[in-house]
């Protein structure tokens, strides 16, 4: 282990370590740094199943490096089971988001509706917003508005109240 010092020899700062590790060296002991050394060193399968160890964070190397030595076919399944986990949990979030935007879209229309009668084209315009900070944004201002001219105001949309489009 290496610390920086100046060149009076006063040391730098003990923040600072630098550490060399030999890997060809046998572990001596059972410490983590010597676990991950035989992790590195590992040739193949059956060195890595002869790791014990506790360390959650070896252990996952360990899968991961198994997984990584898969043949092509099976590695190609284990890929597109991960890449299915993934999808189906980013589907999950746009499912959650679209029930918020739809939920968000409701109250914003039944204060609107408070205000007085909300045009068409501007009931239009709300249910296909799907953006939740724009839908955040209109909520506010229709809590600040005190009628549907006031609320295109605040919000910067536009309408010809004659014509009911914007």
């Amino acid at each position: 282990m290496y610390r920086l010092r100046d060149e009076n020899g006063q040391e730098f700062t003990d923040l600072f370590e630098i550490h060399i590790i030999e890997l060809k060296k046998e572990p001596e002991d059972c410490s983590p740094l010597n676990e991950w050394i035989q992790l590195i060193n590992a040739e193949n399968v059956e060195e890595l199943d002869m790791i014990r160890t506790c360390n959650a964070g070896i252990m996952e190397a360990i899968e991961t490096v198994k997984t990584m030595n898969l043949i092509k076919g099976v590695r190609y399944l284990y890929e597109a089971h991960l890449k299915a986990v993934r999808d189906r949990w980013a589907e999950d979030e746009y499912v959650k988001d679209q029930g918020k935007a739809e939920a968000k879209t409701e109250w914003l229309l039944q204060m609107l509706d408070g205000l007085g009668t909300v045009p068409d084209a501007l009931r239009e315009r709300i249910l296909a917003q799907t953006d939740l900070d724009i839908l955040d944004d209109w909520f506010k201002a229709a809590g600040k508005a005190g009628s549907i001219e006031e609320f295109y105001s605040l919000t910067g949309l536009y309408a010809d109240f004659s014509r009911d489009t914007f």
